[in-house]
């Protein structure tokens, strides 16, 4: 059918064109899969497809694409099965960009209402690619502005730490200055400051959290749980945890009465579900073992009532690490086992990363030190490849935990030393007092090494 419908063949009279598509096919050009007027021809060989397009003047194969695109338009009506990014691909290779654009567009949209950021993306990237090919005018920078909004939250999922990230942003505030929008620049302050928290620039996150909160804070909530959430990430990794808890607190309390859909056009994640993490975190910093416990029964049914599959790894890893924190080996285990497979099902490299550093820890606790340590290693390559700095210091003080089994105890002071002196990033300081009980088992433990030697 579709076929007909680019050449312009009446449907009672493709019998010209069934004995050209039959010809093909017996001279092996061609394969055929169906009966009537459903039947599917594909290239054999794809070397024949591309010497068949190539072969096609230029101005012809932008004429057939604009036929195949206007045909699938029509039939679409008709189908499901025809995608709006297959309509874009055609619509722009017939160079009709507008077109082209709004397809990818809703094909985006369509990806994101799966939950399939990555694949959302690829059509965002591929619509500012098709929009970018337009003549400038307001409008087209209009709709950037909007491509560029819908492609914050999918790349945080999918690349969280990742200099595009910034980059996008960075774009986008340029884009609403030069409309004018100097007053509605939330979304780039909260994005700027999650970028300078993953970078590890505590500081610098912290001034945006504080310009949120000041600028947007009292009249609109959503704002201030943003600000909110930075200042407490902030706190938490300045080793500052009864701050942190004041402030998930706080983001707890306003959770209950806040427009969720309009939190989430600006924060992937269930906000009210990850301070409760981070409380059982800051309480395992605390060494509140009592208190960690109550919080972290009472937020596991949350976990197991949650939908959204990046939120429930981003809990369960940081459950993790609250266990890992209080030497609890078995349950830090327990909670990798459940977050990482969900972090793979989002294809988050933040999250598997950061779980195999935690996973090759508890491995090294267990005894296999050698296996442990390689995972670690493992684990914080494919961490900072995501271009995320903050948990650098943590995963680094881990693998000294994780050698010092075996007792290595030079490597483990160097680390330290490094971590103590030349720390990258130096603002992360949560890390300070692992540290120091770490530096005190490694230097009895070569003091010891040193009076058997002796």
């Amino acid at each position: 059918a579709l076929l007909m419908c680019v050449a312009g063949i009446p449907a009672n009279n493709g019998q010209k064109l069934a004995t050209t598509l039959a010809g093909l096919t017996a001279a092996g050009l061609l394969t055929q899969h169906g009966r009537g007027p459903d039947t599917i021809y594909a290239f054999k060989h794809a070397l024949v497809q591309e010497a068949a397009y190539e072969i096609l003047p230029k101005s012809r194969r932008v004429r057939l694409h604009h036929q195949i695109a206007t045909a699938l338009e029509l039939l679409a009506d008709e189908s499901k099965d025809i995608r709006p990014e297959t309509l874009a691909h055609h619509f722009f290779l017939a160079e009709e960009y507008y077109k082209a654009c709004e397809h990818w567009w809703r094909a985006a949209i369509e990806a994101r209402q799966n939950s399939a950021d990555t694949e959302a993306v690829a059509f965002i990237h591929a619509a500012l690619d098709a929009n970018s090919r337009l003549p400038e005018s307001n409008a087209s920078r209009d709709r950037e502005i909007e491509l560029r909004e819908d492609l914050y939250v999918p790349l945080q999922v999918t690349s969280w730490g990742s200099p595009e990230i910034a980059q996008n942003v960075e774009r986008l505030r340029e884009l609403r200055m030069q409309r004018g929008d100097r007053e509605e620049l939330l979304d780039i302050l909260h994005a700027l400051s999650g970028y300078n928290i993953i970078s590890g620039r505590i500081s610098a996150a912290r001034k945006l959290a504080e310009e949120i909160l000041d600028q947007y804070g009292q009249k609109d909530e959503v704002a201030r749980v943003l600000g909110l959430r930075a200042m407490g990430m902030c706190s938490f990794l300045s080793g500052e945890p009864d701050e942190a808890i004041a402030e998930f607190k706080q983001i707890i309390s306003l959770c209950d009465h806040i427009d969720l859909n309009r939190m989430r056009q600006f924060y992937q994640a269930d906000t009210a579900l990850i301070a409760h993490c981070m409380i059982c975190w800051a309480l395992a910093l605390k060494g509140e073992r009592e208190d960690m416990t109550a919080a972290l029964a009472a937020v596991e049914p949350m976990i197991e009532a949650c939908s959204d599959r990046w939120s429930s790894a981003y809990s369960l890893i940081v459950l993790a690490s609250t266990h890992q924190t209080a030497g609890n080996v078995d349950q830090c285990l327990e909670f990798v086992y459940r977050g990482i497979p969900i972090a793979e099902e989002c294809r988050s490299d933040y999250w598997i990363g950061w779980g195999e550093v935690l996973r090759g820890w508890a491995v090294a606790r267990k005894g296999h030190v050698s296996q442990g340590s390689s995972e670690i290693t493992q684990g914080l390559d494919r961490y900072c490849a995501t271009g995320s700095k903050q948990m650098i210091p943590y995963a680094k003080t881990l693998l000294a935990d994780a050698l010092l089994a075996s007792g290595q105890t030079v490597e483990v002071l160097e680390i330290i030393d490094e971590l103590t002196f030349n720390r990258e990033p130096e603002e992360v300081r949560f890390v300070d007092s692992m540290l120091k009980k770490l530096s005190r088992r490694a230097k009895a433990r070569k003091k010891k090494d040193n009076a058997r030697k002796a």
